[in-house]
């Protein structure tokens, strides 16, 4: 099973930052917000596997060691949400509006 340490590395990546731009606490908060958004929309994502269905919400991610309460075809639409979070905190850079727009649509994309 993935943890938040797992995906905040995909994240880095994706936004190539190492932590100084976006912080990982910010980061757990966005998996936290993103992870239970996605299972408000789609309440079969909070599976840990393809055969058990978990009856409540997932663990909040609290830490880098948060085991992610997703099934693994959610993860990438938890990694877009947070990487659409975090480039919308600068609403002077048009680049990064740019590319928070389309982590969004990718995040949407990956909804469906």
């Amino acid at each position: 099973m993935a943890t938040a340490a797992d995906l905040i590395s995909l994240i880095q990546y994706q936004l190539r930052d190492s932590g100084v731009q976006w912080v990982e606490a910010k980061m757990l908060d966005y998996l936290d917000e993103g992870q239970q958004e996605i299972v408000d929309d789609h309440p079969e994502a909070a599976q840990t596997d393809d055969t058990i269905i978990i009856e409540s919400a997932p663990d909040a991610i609290t830490a880098s060691t948060s085991t992610i309460g997703l099934r693994r075809g959610f993860h990438i639409a938890l990694v877009h949400y947070v990487c659409w979070k975090c480039l919308t905190e600068n609403t002077d850079d048009e680049y990064n509006q740019q590319l928070a727009a389309e982590h969004h649509r990718m995040y949407l994309e990956a909804m469906q």
